[in-house]
């Protein structure tokens, strides 16, 4: 199981009421560690399952948020010994056994496949990383113009390899993810600052293709280049599918998974077909193209907020909830209509 270390740091005077908090919303109480601090301070460690963190972060910051200077951080933790059973298990080979008697397997087994379905990293973990993603700086649009030209260049000369490997290198998965994740919290300064990142980014790779599409040689025949101004029904649900599972990917906090998962979810190799056939003059297969590219970019964001809402990804204190469910019916519905008005301009394209 993933694991975080949370630290707190709060005034000597409220050491009770957070350590009490803890033990109210964590059974695992023998993992709670204090420690004095300079300043009439004190630290409030504990190592926990990255599941049950979100609950013990609301509960704590509940207790200090009127209060100035406290602090909680959030560390990930490799391994630790000796290891930590779950609430209510011991650590033995008889661990099972002694469980016997007090619930029933069939009890058991449910509130595994509970836990299962709401296994994922805090919302503060998952905050953090939006924030990173949605920043607008040189090297994020810098990345943007060098992988259109890694993937110009591979879709002209029909060379996956490189194609996908300007995939990886595209950072415009993360500020899609930012804004679905800011729309769900209802927290417009971030969804703002996805919105202008992916919109520059997209433009940066556009524009760079553009360029690459009127010095090198395009043959809309290639077949990297040709797959791609192709669009139909199958490539929505494809979209949708990846969609959910980057969200779900990035939320369980499994990073190795994401590359894969960026590899079948890229709004590159089409958004540079689209600027390479519009750099060589070929407008009708660049249409199809950037349908792709749309078809993508919405069914991201749809799936995105979809699948946050699934796993209960909401704001802790509840004023904040009544704007963020609004703002998550707004989005829906918005990307909804632009999936609509998309599908159906799919649906009465020439067939070839």
């Amino acid at each position: 199981m993933a694991l975080r270390l949370i630290e707190i740091i709060a005034s000597e005077d409220r050491r009770d009421s957070v350590v009490e908090s803890i033990r109210e919303s964590w059974d695992n109480e023998s993992q709670v560690w204090v420690a004095p601090l300079e300043g009439g301070h004190v630290s409030v460690r504990l190592v926990i399952d990255v599941e049950e963190s979100e609950a013990v972060l609301d509960t704590v910051a509940e207790i200090l948020g009127r209060d100035d200077g406290y602090r909680i951080s959030i560390f990930p933790v490799a391994a630790t010994l000796p290891r930590i059973a779950k609430p209510g298990e011991l650590a033995g080979d008889d661990a099972k056994d002694e469980q016997d008697g007090k619930e029933s397997a069939r009890e058991r087994v449910a509130e595994e496949t509970e836990e299962e379905q709401q296994r994922r990293v805090s919302r503060e973990e998952l905050y953090a990383k939006a924030t990173d993603d949605a920043a607008l700086n040189l090297r994020y649009l810098v990345l943007c113009g060098l992988s259109a030209v890694v993937a110009s260049i591979g879709l002209s000369r029909g060379i996956p390899a490189v194609v996908i490997g300007a995939m990886v290198i595209a950072p415009l998965l993360g500020p899609n993810v930012s804004l679905s994740l800011a729309t769900t919290l209802g927290d417009l300064a971030l969804a703002r600052r996805a919105a202008r990142s992916l919109a520059l980014g997209l433009a940066v790779a556009l524009v760079v293709s553009a360029v690459a599409g009127l010095i090198l040689p395009v043959d809309p025949q290639v077949a990297e280049i040709a797959d791609r101004t192709r669009v139909g029904m199958s490539d929505v649900v494809l979209a949708l599918a990846t969609g959910s599972a980057c969200i779900l990917t990035m939320a369980s906090g499994n990073t190795t998974a994401l590359v894969g998962v960026m590899v079948a979810l890229s709004l590159l190799p089409p958004l540079s077909v689209f600027g390479l056939l519009l750099g060589a003059g070929v407008t009708r297969a660049a249409v199809n193209a950037g349908l792709l590219c749309l078809a993508n970019l919405i069914c991201l964001n749809l799936a995105g907020v979809l699948t946050f809402l699934v796993q209960g990804i909401q704001p802790h204190r509840w004023w904040e909830r009544q704007a963020a469910r609004k703002a998550t019916a707004q989005a829906i519905v918005g990307w909804s209509v632009l999936l609509c008005i998309l599908v159906a301009v799919i649906a009465f394209l020439p067939k070839k």
